[in-house]
């Protein structure tokens, strides 16, 4: 206490206010740059799921199925969904050389269904897409584009019964889903 009874004081300013938030701001920003120098966060890399074990067990058991018979060089299958039925669904969700996604689907829906589930349901159809070379599956394909960069080919494959749908889509560059269409069989795996 002061001689005069009263508690001591310091002086209060805005720019001491002002200072104190600045000496503050920079020690945190330090420690966030000095934990983040030490910080060592490991690479994931997807496992590759084998499709071809679920193709073989569909055409073990008299089953058609439609599915890539290559992938290209250094895309990774990160997941497999098979759910049987007369026609079964089948898809794969894959990851490119340069880590976009691109997916497969087979399944017995409409068309708009499918596109509103999978790529938006403000997808807008283009024009066709025709493969330069004979395709076992379609070779003309519906295109559907959204806002947010996705694309999707579709084509309607076998009658009655057995009518399904077959999507290729993604964010993948069309050229890279392209080239997943053109893979496309129903060829018995030797």
């Amino acid at each position: 206490m002061s001689e005069t009874g009263r508690p001591g004081r310091y002086t209060r300013s805005a720019n001491g206010l002002v200072g104190a938030m600045l000496i503050l701001l920079v020690a945190v920003i330090a420690l966030g740059l000095f934990r983040d120098a030490f910080r060592n966060e490991p690479e994931y890399t997807p496992p590759d799921t084998d499709y071809f074990e679920v193709v073989s067990a569909v055409q073990g058991a008299d089953g058609e199925i439609v599915y890539p018979a290559a992938l290209p060089e250094g895309w990774v299958v990160n997941n497999v969904d098979y759910e049987p039925g007369d026609p079964p669904s089948f898809s794969l969700a894959l990851l490119t050389d340069d880590e976009t996604f691109a997916g497969f689907l087979e399944e017995a829906d409409d068309v708009d269904v499918i596109v509103e589930a999978f790529v938006d349901e403000s997808a807008v159809e283009g024009d066709p897409f025709v493969l330069d070379e004979a395709s076992a599956v379609a070779e003309e394909w519906r295109t559907f584009t959204d806002d947010g960069g996705d694309t999707a080919y579709v084509a309607e494959v076998g009658t009655g019964d057995a009518a399904r749908v077959v999507m290729v889509y993604g964010s993948a560059d069309p050229e890279d889903l392209q080239a997943l269409l053109a893979s496309l069989t129903t060829a018995p795996l030797t």
